[in-house]
């Protein structure tokens, strides 16, 4: 639901399965906005809404495109200083860059100990010092992008009270919650 406080109006987008001109799903998990867009979150993939026209392009999971999410199920969705889209899914974490429409997916790999500690992801917030945090099933995840890897923070690693987190937010004095 679009609600336009000045107006008094509210418009309802649901989605049009098989019909691009819908959302990718019912069930919204998130949505950023910038000046131009809403970007959406959704159990169906990532759909862009452009606020002037309202119309809709998806990103729909496509097993033959390598370039596209690879599962349904988004769950958050942060964008940083550089315009990319980070994007949390309970199969691993997307950077998706709207100017080329590219797709890159970071998942758990047990060979690489700097990899993602578990797919299932929760939320993603960048800081105020356009920092990639990621809350996940498996702790808290930094992606330390000058070295393209991940930094955990865990029950374990790093003395979290509990395993699971489920939201990641900054205050006013810069620390996280």
């Amino acid at each position: 639901v679009l609600y336009s406080p000045e107006a008094k109006t509210e418009t309802v987008f649901i989605s049009n399965m098989g019909n691009a001109t819908g959302l990718a799903h019912d069930i919204v998990r998130d949505v950023y906005a910038d000046k131009h867009h809403a970007w959406i979150a959704s159990d169906g993939g990532l759909s862009k809404m452009d606020l002037k026209s309202q119309l809709i392009e998806n990103y729909l999971p496509s097993p033959d495109n390598s370039d596209s999410v690879s599962e349904n199920g988004l769950t958050s969705i942060d964008v940083d200083k550089q315009g990319l889209l980070w994007i949390a899914s309970p199969f691993g974490l997307y950077q998706f860059n709207p100017q080329t429409h590219h797709f890159k997916h970071f998942v758990h790999d047990q060979k690489n100990p700097h990899s993602l500690a578990g797919n299932l992801l929760w939320d993603v917030f960048i800081d105020s010092d356009d920092r990639i945090w990621v809350g996940a099933d498996s702790g808290l995840e930094l992606y330390d992008q000058q070295h393209d890897r991940f930094i955990h923070y865990t029950q374990e690693e790093g003395g979290l009270p509990e395993v699971a987190v489920r939201y990641v937010f900054e205050d006013r004095t810069g620390d996280l919650w």
